[in-house]
């Protein structure tokens, strides 16, 4: 997107093109990751995950179109790519961890603060994503709970530990997202040092839920 000044309607229609994006490479990985799953319960939800990210790109590219600006894509392909390695390489706990429990947890926080700013049909467009969303969180922490639960205590620890490293790592991974996000978030009306503020507040709740202490708060 080239650097210019930005109308609110046009940053929160930019920001749909890369939450359009990202929901079809979280389908993709979601996809691949199935027959990973460790039984048939954690695999029939995966499988429904796939399902309802593919209506979520459906919504949104619908939408897009509505507003005369047809969806592109704006994470370069190398990136993408990189991001789809990154979460087949990881075991069951810290797959979880990192995309329901983080990609999700922070991605659902941050479209629930556009939605507030944006226009009545914008926050229609995205009700069926938010809501199927708060559900994935969901079974990623019933997932890592089991995980936990079937360890001794001592290797609970060692489990805790890598999450804690791969939630980090996970985070970190925003940088590698488009540059221009940041104009985005602040000509939508966003303050972006304030939304990361309630971003790692909102990651912080959510771990301490879970009985994990990250020292993400401010």
């Amino acid at each position: 997107m080239a650097n210019i000044a930005l109308t609110r309607e046009d940053a929160i229609t930019e920001l749909l093109q890369i939450y359009a994006q990202l929901d079809d490479l979280i389908r993709q990985i979601c996809k691949a990751r199935i027959e990973s799953a460790p039984d048939a319960e954690a695999r029939e939800a995966l499988s429904r995950q796939v399902e309802e990210e593919r209506r979520h790109v459906e919504i949104q590219r619908a939408f897009l179109r509505e507003r005369g600006t047809p969806y592109e894509e704006r994470i370069p392909p190398e990136v993408s790519r990189a991001l789809v390695e990154y979460f087949l390489r990881l075991d069951w706990p810290e797959f979880v961890s990192a995309m329901q429990l983080t990609v999700e947890g922070m991605g659902t926080l941050v479209v629930r603060q556009v939605c507030e700013l944006a226009d009545e049909a914008t926050r229609r467009a995205l009700e069926i994503p938010l809501k199927d969303e708060e559900s994935h969180i969901g079974f990623g922490a019933r997932e890592l709970r089991k995980a936990l639960e079937a360890l001794a205590p001592d290797e609970q620890e060692v489990l805790r530990d890598r999450v804690r490293q791969r939630v980090r790592l996970t985070m970190a991974l925003t940088r590698s997202l488009p540059s221009d996000l940041r104009d985005c978030f602040e000509a939508a009306g966003l303050d972006y040092t304030a939304l990361n503020s309630r971003i790692h507040e909102e990651a912080a709740r959510r771990w301490k839920a879970l009985g994990m202490d990250l020292g993400l708060a401010a």
